[in-house]
């Protein structure tokens, strides 16, 4: 690969170092990985919309006995778009959706708590079938889009308005990433001895990210950590235009809704960002003593315009190369070959997943090797394999290890664990939006799970340092649970290795009867019948025929095209319509949504 002079020293002391120094004493460092979502995104909205409410309450104490930061937040498709709403929220005040019982639940009146507003009440099929997207210009995807272009710029606008309420558990600045599936690719060439001629192979790299940070008081010229990196946009309108990679709110949210382009049935989103951005990428090779980092660079010599340092782009769903951001936040809290301690008594920060679309282990069916069996599974084998490595659920699943901590959709009174727990995830999770029923319920799922993970699951030993300053036994007796979640009386002689103590304690638990949060019928009902996909019919049926109809005549238009028009494209948006409601049907009468 061609070579270029490594960055700066200074810049990779500050960046980019091997290995990051753990947070200060009473500190611990979550950093969050938002996996894709579709319409499930109303899951993890809401899972979030917890979890800011717990830490809210946990530092509005004066000297709460220990702190949490969070330093990096990474998101892919609709995991992308929760990310760049976090940011939003970062020094911003909202009212929380605390059940069934919310005035909010009831109407689809503004919240003011985007993350609610825009899963939930936003997003419909209503606006995503309409036909008014297609007009004399190019079919841009099969669903119309133009309800998350309004979603872009409400997201834009509301960054804009002023917050100062103060979370010190998002440090200054906020930073976050979105993956994205980069359709034009990264060129690069591989410099190696060959033929008289020869340039060397060259290869398109298509996984790709973007970082961004909300300064929230910090300065671009900060010293530390806190100033700005040479390969992420800081979001600044004041600064517009001071640099290429000083943006305003309006690129943020386009950036996150290229994340988020499911391939076909969401438009892509045309992006650019200054060249420069692909030099900092280091890859760290292993040696027989120690490793070696190498830093890329890229062959623009086909792609970029003569005299210019900005690359353009077409972005795909984040999802569909690269659905894992976890490696990005993996390094953002210990470095390019660092390793977060992994033991509940000295475990200092953890990557935390919140993955809507997880499945429980089921039988997995054998693949036929005819043409049509081997098409009909190959998009969804595609997905798969891009959604996680194989090494990182292996941590996310060992029982020894206190650095990884995942959530996963759970009703256990329902018996229902995954995707099978949400109602959002049929029809390759975009019936959320047909249904607001599903949307609610899904998001005040994602409350509870997240309610009950905190109080549970994301816990270390309680002779962890980071438990030093819980001095009030009474304190610990309130939370603490032994191995089988089971309620500890916590006396000053009680060994503090035999019980663990929350990372972020729910302050909304007294201390009183179980402790564990759990969705019941009269909490959180199964939203039977919010759904009739009968009454889609119409609408699918239409939206499909225009979108036939608007392909032919830019592709065939004439004589042929008329024919073709009036004989043949009904039958065949009939049958694809048909084929969909009748999958959804099944599915969500398998699920005991009918």
């Amino acid at each position: 690969m061609s070579s270029v002079p490594a960055p700066p020293q200074a810049v990779l002391d500050r960046f980019f170092p091997a290995v990051r120094s753990g947070p200060a004493e009473g500190v611990f460092e979550l950093g969050l990985v938002l996996g894709g979502t579709v319409s499930a995104g109303a899951y993890t909205a809401g899972a979030l919309d917890f979890f800011l409410e717990a830490l809210e309450a946990w530092h509005a104490q004066t000297l709460p006995p220990h702190q949490v930061r969070i330093p990096f937040v990474a998101g892919a498709s609709g995991g992308a778009i929760c990310a760049a709403i976090l940011g939003l929220l970062s020094r911003k005040a909202v009212p929380h959706i605390t059940g069934m019982d919310s005035p909010y639940v009831r109407n689809a009146a503004p919240s003011g708590n985007k993350l609610w507003d825009i899963w939930v009440n936003e997003i419909d099929v209503n606006g995503l079938l309409a036909t008014d997207d297609l007009g004399a210009g190019p079919i841009e995807s099969l669903i119309n889009c133009r309800p998350l272009d309004r979603v872009i710029d409400e997201m834009a606008a509301f960054g804009r308005t002023t917050g100062n309420l103060s979370r010190p558990y998002f440090p200054a600045p906020y930073r976050m990433a979105v993956t994205l599936g980069n359709m034009r690719g990264i060129p690069f060439r591989l410099d190696v001895p060959g033929f008289d001629g020869w340039d060397g192979a060259a290869f398109l790299a298509h996984d790709d990210f973007a970082r961004f940070a909300i300064p929230n008081g910090a300065s671009p010229a900060a010293e530390g950590e806190a100033g700005k990196r040479p390969d992420e946009f800081w979001v600044d309108p004041g600064l517009v235009g001071q640099g290429a990679d000083f943006v305003g709110y309006d690129a943020y949210a386009l950036f996150a809704a290229g994340s988020a382009a499911f391939p076909v049935g969401l438009k892509a989103r045309a992006l650019s960002r200054p060249a420069e951005h692909y030099l900092y990428r280091p890859y760290v090779q292993p040696r027989q003593s120690g490793y070696r980092v190498d830093w890329p660079n890229p062959d623009w010599a086909n792609v970029l315009d003569p005299g210019s340092t900005r690359y353009a782009f077409t972005a795909i769903d984040g999802g569909t190369f690269n659905n894992d951001p976890m490696q990005l936040v993996h390094r953002a809290l210990a470095g390019l070959v660092g390793e977060n301690p992994r033991d509940p008594a000295t475990a200092t920060r953890a990557l935390f997943m919140v993955d809507p679309l997880a499945t429980r282990p089921a039988r997995v069916p054998a693949v036929p090797t005819d043409l049509m069996g081997v098409v009909a599974r190959l998009l969804g084998t595609m997905t798969e394999g891009t959604r996680y490595l194989t090494a990182d659920m292996a941590l996310l699943g060992d029982p020894k290890v206190f650095s990884r901590y995942q959530l996963v959709p759970s009703r256990p009174d329902l018996g229902l664990l995954g995707e099978e727990a949400l109602t959002t995830a049929h029809l390759m999770a975009f019936a959320g939006f047909c249904a607001r029923g599903f949307r609610v319920h899904d998001f005040l799922l994602g409350r509870i799970n997240m309610q009950q993970y905190l109080r549970t699951e994301l816990m270390l030993r309680g002779d962890n340092p980071l438990f030093a300053g819980w001095t009030d036994p009474a304190l610990r007796s309130r939370f603490a649970l032994d191995g089988e979640n089971r309620r500890v009386s916590v006396t000053t002689t009680t060994d503090p290795t035999t019980y663990d103590l929350p990372v972020i304690p729910d302050l909304s638990y007294d201390g009183e009867g179980p402790i564990a949060a759990l969705p019941n019928t009269q909490m959180l009902p199964w939203p039977t019948g919010a759904l009739d996909p009968a009454r889609l019919r119409d609408a699918v049926d239409e939206r499909i025929g225009a979108v036939i109809d608007a392909l032919r005549e830019q592709e065939m238009p004439g004589a042929i095209s008329w024919a073709l028009g009036g004989m043949i494209e009904p039958a065949i948006a009939r049958n694809l319509t048909g084929r969909l409601i009748d999958g959804l049907t099944a599915s969500l009468r398998r699920a005991k949504l009918l």
